[in-house]
């Protein structure tokens, strides 16, 4: 950054030139860019903040699929794109997974099968890391209708903050299904494990329904999935923004 460095004669200094000496400073410092960092937590800032992402599925479960379509490919690709631009604006972020991996397989046996371990292990990276929420990002899929698009939020009624987040998420998604001739919803309450059994602020995300072929060709396209990270960051801001006023 510019250092700036005045030397002044104070005793010869005439009020008029002094004014004038104090605005040109005001104005040099504006046009150089001092000016004071946001600081971390601030209303809508995303700084500091620590975010969960999980990307459903991996490994020997591929969730809901197609012959040539794999619903665990497209939540692994999204949440790294979004990982990537979260920790870009500051924020601290928390994987699930990486990679394509089974997290039930990952576990130890408890009694419990395979799929339900890999969801208790999912809750468990959530908690231990204290995050601040969590995004568990997923593909829909409607056979008998076929015709059914755009991008779905579902939230537990157990915290006032999870359908905060929720509306807050579906509201970009919708403007950006609008632009891409796709449905709009409203977000809405579910009774998935995930968000019955973590205390912690959250919600799923389903990009859209790969049943739909305009919006399966979408999904699978990076751009795409760039703009979807866009509105899920947007409602982010959105949502911190608006925090001290849910309880």
């Amino acid at each position: 950054m510019p250092r700036l460095v005045l030397l002044i004669r104070t005793r010869k200094l005439m009020w008029p030139a002094a004014a004038l000496m104090v605005l040109l400073i005001t104005v040099i410092l504006i046009r150089v860019g001092l000016t004071s960092p946001i600081p971390d937590g601030a209303p809508g800032n995303l700084a500091g903040r620590r975010i969960a992402i999980d990307p459903g599925h991996g490994g020997i479960d591929g969730g809901t699929n197609r012959p040539d379509f794999l619903e665990k490919e497209v939540n692994l690709a999204v949440a790294l794109r979004l990982r990537d631009d979260l920790i870009a604006r500051g924020a601290e972020v928390v994987l699930t997974r990486e990679e394509d991996i089974d997290l039930g397989m990952m576990s130890p046996e408890d009694g419990d099968g395979r799929y339900l371990r890999g969801l208790k292990t999912r809750v468990s990276i959530i908690e231990q890391n204290q995050s601040d929420l969590f995004l568990s990002i997923h593909v829909n899929a409607n056979h008998r209708l076929p015709s059914t698009s755009g991008p779905m939020v579902f939230y537990s009624r157990k915290t006032p903050a999870s359908r905060a987040l929720a509306e807050t998420l579906q509201a970009r998604l919708n403007a950006l299904a609008e632009e891409k001739g796709l449905k709009r919803h409203s977000a809405g309450p579910a009774r998935f494990f995930l968000l019955e059994n973590c205390r912690t602020t959250g919600v799923i995300v389903e990009l859209g329904f790969m049943t739909n072929r305009t919006e399966r060709a979408l999904l699978e396209n990076g751009d795409y999935q760039q703009e979807l990270v866009q509105a899920v960051i947007e409602g982010l801001k959105d949502f911190f923004a608006q925090e001290g006023s849910v309880d």
